[in-house]
């Protein structure tokens, strides 16, 4: 399921990207929310596989804030 779009009160500064903690927070509400999303365990290889897909997000800009 893909995020929601990330408002601009998103707790990062102007210029400043927000964390991957905080991209969770805004689109899944948390961590084990983003997983279950995903079809994942709450496990280390589900965690390994969310962690690939934060870094495949992040590649694609979905962290950057939009001004």
């Amino acid at each position: 399921m893909p995020p929601k779009e990330v408002p601009k009160g998103n707790g990062a500064t102007q210029n400043e990207k927000p964390s991957k903690t905080q991209f969770i927070k805004q689109n899944w509400g948390s961590y084990n929310n983003f997983l279950l999303s995903y079809g994942l365990k709450p496990d280390p290889d589900g965690h390994e596989e969310g962690n690939a897909i934060l870094d495949a997000y992040e590649k694609q800009g979905a962290f950057e804030t939009k001004n």
